[in-house]
C-alpha cells in the first residue's frame, strides 16, 4: 500500500489507465458499429448482385433460346433453300410448271441432258448425243416426276434470299457452281441456258398464233386410212353438245369406249413432250393439262384428276402431291371443247352429267381413290372400224405430221 505522495501519484496513473482504457473502448464501440455498417452495405451489395446475377443468367438464356430458335429457322431455311440434287444451296434457280419445284440451273441442265427415258421416250429413236433427241424427249421433274411442257423460268426472290444468306453465313459458305459441258463452255453462263434442251422461244410465239380458236386449228375425224379421204371439220353445236345426250331413247346401251384417232390438227413442236402433243391432238387445251393434270396413255386415253365430284365446287389446280387421293376421269381418248372453252366448261358438264346420269358412267374404287370412267353409246362404238382400234400411236402421229 502507498500512501501519502506516492499513493497520490498511483491514483493519478490509474485514472490515466482507466481513461485511456475508456477510450479505447469507445473507439473500439464506434469502429465497431461502422465495421457493421459496411457489413450490412456489403450484404446489401450481395443481394443486389445476386439478383443482378440471376437476371443476366436468366437474359442468358432467354438470348440462347432466340438464338437457338433463329439457328433452327436459319437451318430450315438453308434446307429448303438446297437443291434437290446436289443439295448445295440453289445456284441461279429455276421454277418447273407445273409442279413448282425449284432446282438449281446447272443441275437441271444435266438432268434433262442425261434423266432416264420416260415410257413416251421409248417410241423415239434414243441417241444421248443427238440434239434432236434431247429436245424431243418428254421433261420431267426430277423430285416429283411430272412432266414439263414449259421452259423452266428464274425465281429472283429465292435468288436474292440465298444471296442474303451466303452473306449471313460468312466466308467459306457458297452456292452450288456451274457445272461445265464436255466442251469446256458453262452451262449456266451462256446466252439462252436452255439452248440445246428446249427450242428458241420464237416458238412460242408461234406456238401461240397456231394455235388459236381463232385461228387456223381444224377438227376431223380420222376414217380408216385412204389417200383419197378428206378430212371433215369437226365441231358443229349439233355434234359437240353434251346437252343432246339428253334426247337419247331409255334404251340406248352405253360401253366402254375404245381407241380412236386424234381429231385435231395440232402440228408437233420440238419443246413438248410426245404425250403433251398426243393431249393437244385430242382436243385439250394447255391449261387443261395444268388445272386437272391431264394424261394420256394408249390403254386408257385422257385421264383427269379432280379433288370433288361437286359440279358446283370452286375448281382446285393439280397438285402431284395429292394425286394418289384424287378421283381420276377416264375422259375417253377425244374431248370436244365449246368454242372458248379452255376445258372448265367441258369438266364441270362432266360432273353434271355424272350426277344426273351415272349410267353413263362406270365407277369403282382402288385403295382410297375413286376412278369414274365415262361410257358411250353402242352405236358410235360400232362406227369405228378394227383397224383404227390397232393403229399404233407412233405410226398415226408420223401420218399426221406428214399430211399437215
Amino acid at each position: 500500500m502507498y500512501s501519502g505522495p506516492l499513493a497520490m501519484a498511483e491514483f493519478e496513473r490509474m485514472k490515466k489507465e482507466i481513461d485511456q482504457l475508456k477510450k479505447a473502448v469507445h473507439d473500439y464501440k464506434k469502429t465497431n458499429k461502422k465495421q457493421k455498417e459496411t457489413i450490412q452495405e456489403l450484404k446489401v451489395e450481395l443481394e443486389s448482385g445476386k439478383l443482378a446475377r440471376k437476371s443476366q443468367e436468366a437474359q442468358l438464356e432467354t438470348l440462347k433460346t432466340k438464338s437457338q430458335q433463329k439457328e433452327e429457322v436459319l437451318e430450315a431455311i438453308e434446307t429448303s433453300l438446297q437443291c434437290q440434287i446436289c443439295m448445295e444451296l440453289l445456284f441461279k434457280p429455276y421454277a418447273l410448271s407445273p409442279c413448282g419445284h425449284v432446282l438449281c440451273l446447272s443441275c437441271l441442265q444435266e438432268w434433262f441432258r442425261k434423266a432416264p427415258p420416260s415410257n413416251d421416250d421409248m417410241e423415239i429413236d434414243e441417241d444421248i448425243d443427238d440434239p434432236e433427241y434431247i429436245i424431243h424427249r418428254q421433261k420431267s421433274c426430277p423430285c416429283c416426276r411430272a412432266v414439263i411442257y414449259d421452259r423452266p423460268v428464274p425465281v429472283f426472290l429465292v435468288k436474292s434470299v440465298t444471296s442474303t444468306l451466303i452473306k449471313a453465313k460468312g466466308p467459306g459458305h457458297t452456292a452450288a457452281s456451274p457445272l461445265s459441258r464436255t466442251d469446256g463452255s458453262s452451262l449456266a453462263t451462256s446466252d439462252d441456258v436452255w439452248k440445246g434442251l428446249f427450242p428458241d422461244d420464237a416458238y412460242e410465239e408461234e406456238e401461240q398464233e397456231e394455235y388459236d380458236y381463232d385461228d387456223e386449228v381444224v377438227r376431223w375425224f380420222t376414217a380408216p386410212y385412204d389417200d383419197s379421204d378428206e378430212y371433215e371439220s369437226y365441231g358443229s353445236d349439233e355434234d359437240e353438245s353434251m346437252g343432246e345426250l339428253e334426247g337419247d331413247a331409255e334404251n340406248t346401251q352405253y360401253v366402254r369406249p375404245v381407241w380412236e384417232p386424234p381429231t385435231v390438227y395440232y402440228r408437233a413442236r420440238s419443246r413438248h413432250s410426245l404425250q403433251f402433243t398426243q393431249m393437244m391432238r385430242r382436243g385439250c387445251t394447255r391449261e387443261m393439262i395444268n388445272t386437272y393434270g391431264m394424261t394420256y396413255t394408249h390403254e386408257d386415253g385422257l385421264v383427269a384428276h379432280v379433288y370433288t365430284i361437286d359440279p358446283d365446287a370452286d375448281v382446285m389446280p393439280y397438285r402431284t402431291a395429292d394425286r394418289q387421293n384424287m378421283i381420276r376421269l377416264f375422259l375417253g381418248w377425244n374431248v370436244v371443247l365449246e368454242p372458248r372453252d379452255r376445258g372448265h366448261g367441258f369438266m364441270n358438264q362432266i360432273l353434271i352429267d355424272y350426277r344426273g346420269h351415272p349410267e353413263r358412267f362406270s365407277t369403282r374404287r382402288l385403295g382410297g381413290s375413286l376412278e369414274i370412267r365415262k361410257l358411250v353409246r353402242e352405236d358410235d362404238i360400232q362406227a369405228i372400224s378394227d383397224d383404227d382400234t390397232t393403229d399404233s400411236e407412233y405410226w398415226h402421229d408420223n401420218r399426221l405430221d406428214s399430211d399437215f
